[in-house]
């Protein structure tokens, strides 16, 4: 039975999201804001789904302790999970993503839309001066900034590997 649930999870999964991507095609040509309003209806739908299927729920414990406007959230990227559920809970975010999630037809034109930073992973430490100049511009606008230190997915209980980036 998990094995069904998972898999009717996974195509539904993807319906809603490459559906949300076709109905939202007007959104392209408008301001950021209206481009992460996407990101955050693609996140409730994917959770009303998640409970519906699946049964899983989410408990969010400990929001009353983040600061309003300008933030830095770091955190471990183990699945595709934070990068649907970030979104709901924070009014004006920005990821610093991998430069080849640009590329995908819609996915990227979202991320390009929505004023996400895309950076080439390859050029290491020469990146650092542009994550700067881009991450004080979203912070003079009170913006979040989620970023995932260790760069890319890592298993559960894998020890970390953090990048330089982060400091």
């Amino acid at each position: 039975m998990l094995l069904l649930r998972s898999l009717i999870f996974q195509i539904v999964f993807f319906l809603n999201m490459f559906t949300l991507m076709i109905v939202w095609l007007p959104g392209l040509m408008m301001r950021r804001q209206i481009n992460q309003e996407l990101g955050r209806t693609w996140g409730r739908t994917t959770l009303w789904l998640l409970d519906k299927i699946c049964g899983a729920k989410i408990d969010w414990r400990g929001l009353e302790n983040i600061p309003k406007g300008a933030v830095i959230v770091a955190c471990k990227h183990q699945s595709i999970w934070e990068t649907f559920v970030l979104p709901i809970r924070f009014p004006d975010f920005s990821y610093i993503l991998k430069h080849e999630l640009i590329w995908l037809p819609f996915f990227g034109w979202y991320l390009l839309a929505a004023e996400q930073i895309a950076i080439d992973r390859a050029k290491g430490g020469k990146l650092l001066p542009q994550l700067i100049a881009k991450s004080k511009k979203i912070f003079a606008q009170g913006r979040q900034l989620f970023i995932f230190p260790e760069g890319t997915r890592r298993p559960a209980g894998a020890p970390p590997q953090y990048k330089f980036g982060i400091a």
